[in-house]
């Protein structure tokens, strides 16, 4: 046997566990060794637990876990493998560190040993100093585990929390794009599809799915506003404002399945990080088809109205109640030298000379409203050449089924140049 003697380290097995004292249980049939390695251990600063035999070892473990067990291999009735084995039944999560102390020396029952789980073995007859060292480690080693359990499962709620976290977000930012009116695509740093809303979804007549969103942007169902050329896969919107960085306001027309094509107007920008990486795009869709629908139909009705202006036999124009022009005809053009774009939408008085520029003013044009019409006012019109030709207006207001002024048609009765 030999000697008890070895230097005690108290404090560090102290900071070992979260007992006052690690715990070690000691299991052996031998009373003689089991005091003698009881009382070693004590001194070593551990508490301990000594029984003689598996049975009671399993007792004692199931009663209070200690921190590390010292087990012989050959024991009456249970063994060391079989206490070993009925532990793994009787607690499959728990992690105790075993030493197991044997007189045998055949090398297969130290690999058999190792196999079962245990840390570490000592050969009889037991050498103190090297059990105390073996102790220290095991007990270390545990620590260790035990503190890496602690730190995942902190990171693991970190981790939860942060996904959690995320996971709102993410809610809180589909929540936001499926209430834009605007259909919006976004793509990631490698230019693919990565996020759309519902109204894209809609406007491109598909499911709101990625796997739909990629075909139809990689195959000719996008074309410039006349309809019939295509802009290609390589020409998209969302692959413009990837790679030239932005994409300013273009319509385009979007073939849908299982319904009309729609016309949209398409902005867009490559979307960089602090650092200035590119890490994607995205774009705006507003479907414009109505709107398109509404301005030809103003453009044609205008059309139309220009040309019943033109067909009056006398130059005319027409002011709102504050002497802005609203339009004139080709007659009126002609005579002082104008073009309609540069007409509409200015001042009558612009055109009038200095002593008859009253005759646009507000307290005038009041009159006129007033009077409901006026007869051969005298004036002078000022022609594109810088001339001033005399002329004569007659004023005709004009009201809306309200009884409100509408507008006011002036036409020229009399030119001398």
């Amino acid at each position: 046997m030999q000697s008890l003697t070895t230097q005690s380290s108290n404090d560090h097995m102290n900071a070992m566990s979260p007992r006052e004292r690690p715990k070690v249980l000691i299991v052996d049939d031998d009373r003689d060794l089991l005091d003698m390695i009881g009382l070693f251990v004590e001194i070593e600063g551990y508490e301990t637990e000594l029984v003689a035999d598996g049975e009671a070892a399993l007792e004692a473990i199931k009663k209070d876990p200690p921190d590390l067990m010292v087990l012989d291999l050959v024991m009456p009735g249970l063994g060391g493998f079989e206490v070993l084995a009925r532990l793994r039944v009787l607690d499959p999560d728990l992690h105790l560190p075993v030493i197991m102390v044997t007189a045998q020396e055949e090398r297969a029952l130290h690999v058999q040993a190792l196999q079962s789980g245990v840390v570490d073995y000592i050969q009889k007859p037991v050498d103190f100093a090297v059990l105390s060292a073996r102790i220290r480690a095991a007990l270390l080693e545990r620590r260790i585990q035990n503190k890496l359990v602690e730190a995942n499962a902190r990171l693991e709620a970190i981790v939860a929390t942060r996904t959690r976290q995320l996971e709102v977000k993410n809610e809180y930012l589909t929540a936001v794009l499926d209430n834009a009116k605007d259909g919006i695509i976004g793509c990631d740093e490698n230019g693919l599809p990565a996020i759309f809303n519902r109204k894209a979804s809609e406007m491109l007549g598909i499911e709101n799915s990625l796997s739909m969103l990629m075909p139809y942007l990689t195959t000719n169902e996008m074309f410039q506003s006349d309809g019939s050329t295509p802009l290609g896969p390589e020409s998209n919107p969302l692959r413009e404002a990837f790679e030239n960085e932005t994409l300013e306001e273009s319509d385009i027309i979007l073939e849908r399945y299982g319904s009309n094509p729609r016309m949209v107007n398409a902005t867009g920008s490559a979307v960089h990080d602090k650092s200035g990486l590119k890490i994607g795009a995205v774009i705006s869709l507003r479907d414009v088809t109505e709107h398109k629908k509404l301005e030809k139909q103003v453009t044609q009705i205008r059309q139309r109205y220009e040309k019943m202006l033109d067909s009056v036999p006398m130059p005319l124009h027409i002011t709102d109640k504050n002497g802005m022009i609203l339009e004139a005809n080709d007659l009126w053009l002609e005579a002082f030298g104008y073009d309609r774009k540069q007409v509409r939408g200015s001042y009558l008085g612009d055109y009038l000379t200095t002593q008859f520029k009253h005759l646009a003013s507000e307290p005038v044009r009041a009159a006129m409203i007033n009077m409901g019409h006026t007869q051969d006012v005298k004036c002078q019109i000022r022609h594109a050449d810088g001339r001033e030709i005399d002329a004569s207006l007659v004023s005709q207001a004009v009201y809306d089924e309200k009884g409100d002024l509408n507008q006011i048609v002036e036409y020229i009765t009399k030119i001398d140049p």
